[in-house]
């Protein structure tokens, strides 16, 4: 068992799409799963994987907030951040170029914020990062990524989809496998 009860410390899982992204927690005090609202005071869990820079300035918008700042031409929208982070080709924005890791890694941690509500990222024991398909290169790519949010979660680990399904199938309650 990662977490005993008196425990401060949580297990994150953060599911990192293409598109949209999620958060969920679980806390040995609750003994609950959660998922962690993009909008606060909502039940709406997706997190979309994108960026805005405002014209002009060095402010970074991500997920929702960062598509409204496109909607109304108040940036420059960045989205397919898991594949520009993949292919490590820098990303121009208002003539200057990005390296996509660090974009990348700034969206993680912009979405982390929204556990701050229950501590810092110093409370995360366990993070699991899930994505569709995950690969070497990918591994390499979000592992640079979460050090440079700084993660000091004892235990890091990388998964698919597939891997995540098989898993949740496999601690099941038997009965439920036919």
């Amino acid at each position: 068992m990662l977490l005993k009860s008196g425990n401060s410390k949580m297990i994150v899982g953060y599911d990192l799409g293409r598109n949209w992204s999620q958060i969920s927690y679980y806390s040995a005090d609750t003994k609950k799963v959660e998922t962690a609202p993009s909008v606060a005071g909502t039940q709406i869990y997706q997190i979309p994987t994108v960026l805005c820079k405002r014209y002009g300035v060095n402010q970074w918008l991500y997920g929702r907030e960062a598509l409204k700042a496109a909607e109304s031409d108040e940036g420059i929208l960045v989205d397919n951040l898991l594949e520009l982070a993949v292919d490590g080709e820098p990303v121009k924005i208002e003539g200057e170029a990005y390296d996509p890791v660090p974009l990348l890694t700034l969206f993680i941690k912009k979405s982390l914020g929204l556990l701050s509500a229950l501590g810092t990222i110093e409370r995360i024991g366990a993070f699991l990062i899930t994505c569709e398909e995950m690969n070497a290169r990918l591994k390499e790519v979000l592992e640079s990524a979460l050090a440079g949010v700084n993660l000091k979660a004892r235990h890091i680990c990388f998964q698919s989809y597939e891997e995540s399904f098989y898993g949740y199938m496999l601690h099941q309650q038997p009965e439920l496998w036919k």
